[in-house]
Order: structure tokens, then sequence, then C-alpha cells
């Protein structure tokens, strides 16, 4: 009846708010469709469109999946809701409605059909008494901590209508790492000691007062104070000098900084040394959490809801009393503020800041093991989780009860992700698991009545166990098996490495499961002849009578249901084996090599200039010329098989050599490279073929890292004393439709500190 989430939030821009709810939202996605109603903007509106968000750095094609409305308000201030990325307006469609968004918004008091939860996040020990009888008025009420369950209860909320929803933090961003010299923050680089204060300057996070404790504290020391303080909704209108300035508080030792981006943010929290938070009132403390998660000591006031994760983790700060929040209004751009917030000890902050500075390596070690904690128990998959058990039993309320129940049939299958389909009549409820037996872990469950199916969204390997639940009873069970099955693998990628790097573990896959393959490739040439207990089809032939299914190939990086990990932080080999399951070693495929004798009689080198972007290319000016004048000179012909010609994309190809670019056919380029005496090249796929034909490769890259290609067989080519390995890095997106993509902006410093003499030294040692 109810089979997806309408949320009523802020899911565009930057805030703790807006952060919370993306993340909250996109991973509850994965365990029910989630529909967005929005609020706010971004810094990129220009105007209302089908894509208005598109230019936002952290959207994805999943958001876009999601955002089903904007809210915006006309010439006389009414609110209007907009289809947007082909959603609806009505926001009252049929699924059940979470409201999600700061105290006494206007989604709070809209009306709603189908079930409704509200989701708040508050910092005193009372709501505002309107806004706590609105919220009496929902089904449920979410918060994130038991702290705020107490004082919501204390305020008169039925205990069995609270529900705890924690926030989380993302451990694939937020954990401990050293960052390079080159990727510090200009900040960072003096080697001095750095407190971390981040948040909006209000009362109730004790800003002023946490400034003033640091200043007393370290006179002389080589300590700063980092703050980025600034505030969308400032009472007073002043910047955060201006605020310095007034309270006498300017100090060369304050380093203050100005909306960083998210990126520069996570640097900061990752390299900074302490991160200090002792707020008056907090409803979770997002960064204080992310920070913990990064392994930084952290600081915190001992009262409240950011006890529900740091009470053992953070060095905790005594509390006077608690006081009214009332005292702080005139600095609040809440109108009213019930309640109490706590006074915390700011004498005894100075003695924590101090002691943690002067025991530092001790700390820091503690607060490494601690950041585990963090990120196993405060994941925002664990809080989408939690979210979905409680929809479920929302759900199953809803729906009605019928025991008559006349025939049923279950059909399932591990085509591309595990289905289950039960045909039949009657109204009867069946539960659904499917669940991970290596980790004994349920991955997805839902309740499904006759004549409907459900599916798990995870693609990659997993040794499933599917089972089905009606009435107490389980009266189905099937333990995923490939022994002898009938497996279809297909790898995407039309690119001849990717193809030759991941082709070996299909092979891997066939022994290990003792099963049956049929395989497609864009290469199939290359393999057919070699591995005979393979059956090979062509992309797009249909296939009939298999069991399961995986697809190899680079996918979105954070869509965790066809990636286990992001494919560019690991070896490009390793993208395959994680896939289909298996230990990974690097592994040579067997070529078909044809039965044709050398072209050319006298001793050469192969080498290949083009690849299909600028930043793979060897751009040191000259460079290639230099390579060849030194073979010439040694008496070596130089055999160029680039598939691009001369000027290509404007490069140019080197002089003195033979000429063999152009669409030839792939076999000739392996006659070729089989009896040339080394293969010098780009990031390409003729090097993994040289490689997987055993001719010595040397490899020129600036824009893989070190990992990334194969180990054997090779010399790699690379300056690490520069800007190096963009495309293995997780912060950055590569961008195919930008032939001259550069993301950091070095102008291919990569490869122009590779010098002609770096490779000549490398091509010696090979032709010795």
């Amino acid at each position: 009846m109810f089979n997806k989430v309408i949320a009523h939030t802020s899911f565009i821009g930057t805030t703790g708010y807006n952060n919370h709810a993306r993340n909250f939202f996109t991973h509850l996605n994965k365990f029910i469709p989630v529909k967005i109603r929005n609020y706010t903007i971004g810094n990129s509106w220009k105007g209302l469109s089908n894509t208005p968000h598109d230019e936002e750095s952290y959207l994805t094609s999943e958001h876009k999946k999601m955002l089903l409305s904007q809210t915006l308000r006309d010439k006389d201030n009414n609110r209007h809701d907009y289809p947007i990325y082909s959603g609806i307006s009505n926001f009252k469609a049929k699924g059940i409605n979470i409201v999600l968004n700061t105290i006494d918004h206007y989604y709070f008091y809209d009306e709603y059909n189908n079930p409704k939860i509200a989701y708040n996040v508050w910092e005193s020990t009372r709501q505002p008494d309107n806004f706590f009888k609105r919220l009496l008025e929902f089904d449920q009420l979410w918060v994130p901590t038991k702290w705020q369950k107490k004082c919501s209860i204390e305020q008169g909320y039925p205990k069995d209508r609270i529900k705890i929803v924690p926030e989380g933090v993302d451990g694939n961003i937020f954990f401990p790492e050293k960052l390079k010299k080159e990727e510090l923050l200009d900040e960072y680089k003096d080697g001095r000691f750095k407190f971390l204060l981040f948040g909006r300057w209000e009362y109730r996070k004790s800003t002023k007062e946490i400034i003033e404790t640091f200043l007393k504290t370290f006179k002389s020391e080589p300590v700063d104070l980092i703050i980025s303080a600034d505030n969308f909704f400032s009472v007073d209108g002043l910047t955060t000098e201006e605020k310095l300035s007034y309270y006498n508080l300017n100090d060369k030792k304050i380093k203050v900084k100005h909306f960083p981006s998210r990126k520069d943010y996570i640097k900061y929290i990752k390299t900074g040394n302490v991160f200090v938070s002792c707020s008056r009132g907090e409803g979770w403390n997002l960064p204080l959490c992310e920070a913990a998660a990064c392994g930084i000591p952290t600081i915190a006031s001992n009262w409240g809801a950011q006890l529900e994760f740091c009470k053992n983790i953070s060095y905790l700060v005594n509390i006077v009393e608690e006081r009214p929040a009332s005292l702080g209004k005139s600095l609040s751009f809440i109108k009213e503020i019930p309640g109490n917030y706590c006074e915390p000890d700011f004498n005894h902050l100075g003695q924590v800041m101090k002691d943690v500075y002067e025991n530092y390596d001790k700390y820091k070690e503690k607060s490494i093991k601690n950041s585990r904690i963090i990120r196993d128990n405060f994941s925002w998959e664990n809080a989408a989780e939690k979210a979905y058990e409680i929809l479920k039993s929302i759900k199953k309320n809803f729906l009605a009860k019928n025991k008559n129940f006349y025939k049923k049939f279950i059909s399932f299958s591990f085509i591309k992700n595990p289905y289950l389909k039960i045909k039949g009549k009657g109204k009867k409820d069946y539960i659904v698991q499917f669940t991970d037996k290596r980790i004994d872990k349920v991955i997805y469950k839902d309740i499904i009545k006759a004549n409907q199916w459900v599916k798990a969204y995870r693609k990659w390997y997993t040794d499933w166990l599917i089972s089905v639940e009606s009435e107490g009873k389980i009266i189905f069970k099937h333990n995923f098996s490939l022994k002898n099955k009938n497996v279809y693998i297909h790898l995407e990628s039309k690119s001849l490495g990717d193809t030759i790097a991941w082709f070996p573990y299909v092979e891997e896959f066939r022994k290990k499961h003792k099963c049956k393959i049929i395989v497609s490739t864009f290469w199939n040439s290359l393999f057919e002849k070699k591995y005979k207990k393979l059956l090979f089809v062509k992309p797009g032939e249909k296939v009939n009578n298999i069991y399961a299914s995986y697809e190899i190939g680079w996918f979105t990086p954070w869509d965790k249901n066809k990636n286990p990990q992001d494919f560019r932080t690991i070896p490009l080999q390793k993208t395959s084996s994680d896939i289909l399951g298996l230990n990974y070693k690097e592994i040579k495929p067997k070529i078909v090599i044809p039965n044709k004798s050398r072209n050319i009689k006298e001793k050469y080198v192969c080498i290949a200039v083009h690849s299909t972007s600028q930043g793979k290319y060897w751009n040191y000016p000259g460079g290639w010329q230099k390579v060849v004048n030194y073979l010439n000179n040694r008496n070596y012909k130089v055999v160029c098989l680039s598939k691009e010609k001369e000027m290509y994309m404007s490069n140019k190809l080197p002089r003195g050599i033979i000429d063999k670019t152009g669409n030839i056919h792939i076999t000739n380029r392996i006659i070729d490279l089989k009896y040339a005496s080394l293969f010098i090249g780009v990031s390409s796929g003729l090097s993994w073929l040289a490689w997987a034909i055993g001719t010595p490769v040397i490899l020129i890259s600036g824009i893989t890292a070190s990992f990334c290609e194969f180990k054997t067989g090779i010399r790699k080519i690379q300056n690490l004393n520069v800007c190096n390995g963009c495309f293995n890095d997780p912060d950055i997106e590569f961008d195919k439709g930008d032939w001259n993509w550069c993301p950091r902006k070095k102008n291919f410093e990569c490869t122009k500190k590779i010098t002609p003499e770096m490779v000549i030294v490398a091509i010696s040692s090979f032709l010795k």
C-alpha cells in the first residue's frame, strides 16, 4: 500500500540540515524508494527549470531521480510546488510522509493524507509550545538521540510514538588519513599545532567563550585556532572578523575561514590536530561526529544530545549548571527558545585544551582507535536501516489483513540482482529476506503479497540465502549455489586495456565455482582459442537459461550496489576480482598469438604516443623525439603503433619512426609487439596488450596512481614530486567530455616533469 517515502525537506544546500537530509534520504533510498519535495536552493540556482540543481557539485544521478518537486514563493509570497526532474508537484502522492526540517518550518504545518512522521533535531530541553502541539498531530516523532526522546516525553509526547533514528557519518569520506604534503591546505604548511572550531557563531555554540578560552590558555605556544563561524542567519549582521574586533579577540593565532568548500572542509577535519566544541546545546553536532570519525582528538561539553556518540570518545568539559536557553535569544534567529541549555565550565575547557596539547600523542593514538567505533556504529547506512525497520512496522499496521490464501507459486533468479516473485491469490503478508551468508547479515528485507515481487539492489557476487516467511513460519528457503549452473558474465567496457585487465578473473570464477560460463566482451577474438571451457557470445546477444549474471565495469563510484569499492582507489584489475568476489592477485591473461612471422627483420622497439585524453599523454615538449633519437643511435628501429595518426588532437608524432598508425587489425599489432625488444607507451590498451603478450613495458604516466596498472614486466615512469594520480583520487570525478581535463589545474605538470633522461635510463636497463 505504501511502497515509497515522500520526504519534505531541505535537500539542496550545504548547511547541517541539508547534509543531514541528503545523506539520510540517499541511504534510505537503498531500502525503499524516496521522493523529495525540496524547499531550498543552492548557490548555482538560476531560476526554475526541469533541471534547476544540475550545477550543485554534490548532486548525483540518483539524487535527480529522487527529486520530485521544488517549493517556491510567488510575488505575493504564497508557496507553490513545481515539478522538477520529471517529478510531480502533488506532494500528497501515495507514500509515507517524513518531514525533516528546522524547527517550526512551514512543511510541518501542511496537511498530509497518508501516515506522517515528524523528524526533528532540537537542542534545548523543551520545544516551543505551539510547535510541540503540531508535532503531537503526527503519527510518529523521530529524534536522533535518547536525550531528545527523554526531553520530549517529559514535555508530554507519548512514549510509544517516539522513535530514535540517529544521524550519521560517511565512513567512506571521514576516516583517518594522512594527506600528502602537496595536498595540505596552506594553513598546515607552517607546522604549527591547529585547533579547529567549525560551526556558526552564536550563543548556543559558545563561540565567543571558546575563542576567549583559547587565547587565555595559549600565550606563546606555537598553536593556532582555525575558525569557520560564518552565519547565514546572522542576527547582528557582523562578519566573523567584525565580531572578533567587537569582542577584542583579534590575534594572529586566530585563522578565519569563510564558507570553505566541502572538499576543503574534509581536509581541515582530517589534518587538524584537535576539534574543539563546547556548546551550550546541540541536537547532534555533525562536525564533532565527523571529526571523531577522522581520528583526531575532539573536545565537547558533557551534556545533551551529542553524548549519544561522543560520551566515551571526546574529551568532555564539566558543566556548571543548566540555564534558561532564552538567555541567548537576542543572538538567535529563532523567536522562541524555551527550556534549558547547559553552562560549560570554561576554565575546565582551558585545562582540557592544554592537556590534549601537551599529551597529544597519547590522545591521538586513542582517537584513531575510537574512530572505528564512530564509523561502525554511527554510519548513515545504520541510520537508514533503523528507519526502514520502523517504516516497515508502520506499513504493516496500515495493511489490511486477510487470511484467505488459495494458491502460491514462488519464482526467483539471480540475473543482475536477486529477485523473487510470489504468484497466487489472497492478501497474506510474506516477509522476504535476502541474506549474505558469508557475513550472516540481511542485506534486503521487505513485505509483499501475492502477485508482487521484490529484489535486492546489490549486483556484485554474493553468497545469497533467500527466505520467505508467512504467519511466523519459514515457508521457503533457497541457498545460492553456482555449481553446474549457467552463469553469464559481461565485460561492459569497449576498451582494450580494461578487457585485458578484467578478463582473466572470468576463468578464475569458473574454476572456483565449477560453473558453466557464458561470457561476452568486445574483444572475444583475443581469448576464444585459449579459453575453451568458456562459451563466448557477442555483446547484446540473447542468452537463455541462466541462473545468475554479473557485469564487470567502472560504474558510479558511490553506487555500492554495483561496485564493492570505489574503482579509483584500487588497481584496475581488482575491479573485476571485487565484483566477482575473488581474492585479488595479478593475473596475466592468455592471448591468442597469430601464426605469422615477424613483419620487421631488424631489431626494433614499439611505441604508442596517443591515448584517450590529453592528461594521459607524455606532455614533455620533444620528449618522444629524444627517445626515438636515442634508440635510432643504438641501431633500433622505432615502430609507432597508435591507432590515431599524425596531429591527432594537435599531438605530433616523432620523426625517424616506422609509421604504423591507423586502423590496423589487432592481429598485426600483436605480431609487432610479440617480436619487439621493448614497448614504450602511456596508460592505454596497447600497454596492457604488450604486457599480456610478454613484451617488456615502459609506461609513462602521471594521471594514474602508482598502484593502478600491472606490476610485473613493467617499469612505470612517474614523477612523484609533482602533482600526480588525479584519475585515482576519490575526491575527483573524471570528465570524459573534457579532452584537456586537468582537475588540479597544474597544466599537466605530472608528465611535463617526466624528462627524456628518466625514460632513457629505463630503456637502457631493459635493453642490456
